[in-house]
């Protein structure tokens, strides 16, 4: 599946996709942080200096987590506002998907550490 696009202003009809796009990031994003801290969590063994380890990767994760489903949601926003209302031939939106990529990887990371600890 490919869309062949010859100019930036035909980028506009791509809004619904764009959209939709963005809240699966959101839900992704929520979903990878919840069950990233509960396995956390379970695999606490008691013993101080590995807690507190566990403790940073969780409140680490809470961040890039967080980070990334503000990112998605201001996309989210942005995408809304200037296709439906002020701007509808910009594509301010496009720059926070710069930022998405970059924070998914780095969750993507932690969870494979997170599972080859076990």
């Amino acid at each position: 599946f490919s869309i062949k696009l010859t100019t930036l202003a035909e980028s506009t009809e791509l809004k619904l996709l764009s959209m939709s796009v963005n809240v699966v990031a959101v839900a992704g994003d929520a979903l990878i942080t919840v069950f990233l801290c509960a396995f956390l969590q379970k695999s606490r063994t008691g013993v101080r200096r590995s807690d507190t380890v566990l403790n940073k990767l969780i409140l680490w994760s809470i961040r890039t987590g967080l980070l990334a489903s503000v990112c998605a949601v201001i996309s989210l926003i942005s995408v809304y506002v200037v296709h439906i209302t002020a701007w509808p031939d910009t594509s301010i939106y496009m720059a926070l998907y710069f930022c998405l990529g970059r924070r998914e990887y780095n969750l993507a990371k932690i969870i494979l550490c997170c599972s080859h600890a076990r």
